[in-house]
């Protein structure tokens, strides 16, 4: 099944897109119709399908709509449990209120909002409205009736089989094996930015030493990291298809760490990260290594040390 997606061009702003998915959901003739809005970024909007998953189950029948911020919609797109995709676009803060205090307003409707993935500190911020029982239960151990219990991979991202075909080809074209082949996030964006460039640059010359050869995935506006074969720019489920592939993957626990841990063939996942309430065992969506204050070189001699124990 596939999700049907509405442009942004379909919608002059954002009021307009809330108020054609409130129409559709109340001319849907279900009794139950369900409405969730992330738009902040990949990571967030990945975070809600685990809870869009349950209301499915919980609802079959349902009339289930998802406004998404138009960059992010492509990993959502072959969603079985959504029936129409509304994009929006990525808003700043204070339309993001706007929104939100609009979309409180369908009282018609049962609405889900999860403003953060830091969901003890952010659940209830930003005049958000969340359906407690459920997202609370979700974000405080991932122990959903009807889904996988905690540490488990509750994230499924549908790629095609074009995607799988690029995926192979890539790794064809620069001669990479999957036990010795590592995708780095780059995440000099992010908002917490665990290593800075010269460190990326220091863990692909020691791993090169170790015969891995490492791939750089980021959007379109960052750059490939010195040393390193460049997939950057790619789709979401490109990203996805490419995890398929690879043995290894070196996130930040963000939204491409996410997409790694829901490929059907799952790379070991190693996460660099500050110390915070949220990982990715905590949501249930892969077991992976959690790494504190990492130092390239530790960090490479273990992913050798991984390669040779399989």
């Amino acid at each position: 099944m596939q999700s049907k997606i509405y442009p942004i061009a379909n919608f002059p702003n954002w009021k307009a897109a809330c108020d054609a998915a409130h129409k559709w959901l109340r001319e849907s003739g279900k009794e139950t119709t369900l409405l969730f809005e992330q738009n902040r970024n990949l990571g967030d909007t990945l975070h809600l399908t685990p809870i869009i998953r349950h209301y499915r189950l919980e609802n079959p029948d349902a009339a289930i709509v998802f406004l998404v911020g138009r960059p992010y919609s492509g990993a959502h797109e072959f969603n079985p449990d959504i029936d129409k995709i509304f994009c929006v676009p990525v808003l700043k803060p204070k339309d993001r209120v706007a929104l939100r205090k609009h979309i409180i307003s369908f009282k018609d409707v049962t609405k889900v909002i999860a403003p953060s993935i830091f969901p003890y500190a952010d659940i209830w911020k930003e005049l958000s409205w969340s359906y407690a029982d459920i997202a609370s239960q979700y974000f405080a151990n991932a122990e959903i009736e009807g889904i996988e219990p905690k540490g488990g991979r509750n994230l499924i991202v549908k790629i095609t089989d074009a995607d799988r075909k690029w995926a192979k080809g890539f790794m064809k074209r620069h001669n990479l094996k999957r036990k010795t082949s590592c995708v780095l996030e780059y995440n000099s964006y992010s908002a917490q930015p665990v290593w800075r460039a010269p460190k990326f640059t220091k863990f692909v010359q020691h791993a090169k030493k170790h015969g891995i050869k490492c791939i750089s995935i980021a959007g379109k506006k960052e750059k490939a990291i010195p040393g390193t074969i460049d997939a950057t720019g790619i789709s979401w489920r490109q990203s996805v298809a490419l995890f398929n592939e690879v043995g290894s993957f070196i996130g930040v626990g963000s939204g491409l760490t996410m997409l790694a841990a829901s490929a059907d063939n799952s790379p070991n996942i190693l996460e660099i990260a500050v110390d915070d309430p949220v990982n990715m065992n905590g949501c249930g969506y892969a077991t992976s290594i959690k790494i504190l204050n990492p130092d390239p070189v530790n960090v490479a001699d273990h992913l050798w040390f991984k390669v040779l124990n399989g």
